[in-house]
């Protein structure tokens, strides 16, 4: 009877382990490029807002869910902590965009852009895409 329950235990430790694998590795890391393949039509982006003399610190979140084009090519701003957390990432290429602030200005609505007293400047923007889109919607790019 020990003999079973060890083998059991065993067995289920065997396959604890395979099913895991390598599931704490993140599929990408900061600063990969990842192009969308069929257009994500209600991604959320946020804005941060704050002080511009300080603004490493964010005082405000705003955001909206606006249509990333198929075609798009986004940079991973984050190495995300496993294969399941989000991927943080902003926009480098937009068709023949590839000005920083000609990307953000067409993504981003004016707005979100604008100063308001009660928000602050608008600092910077990401979106935050879910994981199960690599392979599916977006591709790693080489």
């Amino acid at each position: 009877m020990l003999k079973l329950k060890v083998t059991i235990l065993a067995a289920l430790a065997a396959v604890f382990a395979i099913g895991c694998g390598n599931a704490s590795a993140p599929a990408v890391k900061e600063g990969d490029l990842l192009e969308v393949i069929t257009s994500l039509p209600r991604e959320r982006f946020e804005a941060a807002y704050g002080d511009l003399e300080n603004p490493g610190v964010a005082l405000n979140v705003d955001g909206s869910h606006v249509e990333i084009e198929a075609g798009t090519v986004l940079k991973v701003l984050v190495t995300p902590k496993d294969r399941n957390a989000r991927i943080e990432v902003i926009p480098v290429k937009i068709g023949d965009l590839t000005s920083d602030s000609e990307i953000r200005d067409h993504i981003v609505p004016e707005r979100f852009r604008e100063f308001r007293e009660i928000r602050g400047y608008f600092l910077y923007y990401s979106f935050s895409l879910d994981p199960e889109y690599l392979g599916n919607q977006v591709k790693i790019k080489n």
